[in-house]
């Protein structure tokens, strides 16, 4: 599986939550990683990073 289907699975994951209120990719510019950054709806804020190896 390529890096950006993981990031789209993972996105997706994500917005199927009824706790999650916000998910944007964040640009790093680096090639060989995606970073997601999450928002809880209350207020909470966490990210994933998915790096290929």
């Amino acid at each position: 599986m390529d890096i950006d289907t993981m990031r789209d699975l993972t996105r997706e994951c994500l917005e199927a939550r009824s706790d999650i209120g916000s998910v944007s990719e964040i640009e790093e510019g680096a090639s060989d990683q995606r970073v997601l950054g999450a928002e809880t709806t209350d207020g909470t804020l966490f990210y994933v990073v998915i790096q290929e190896s």
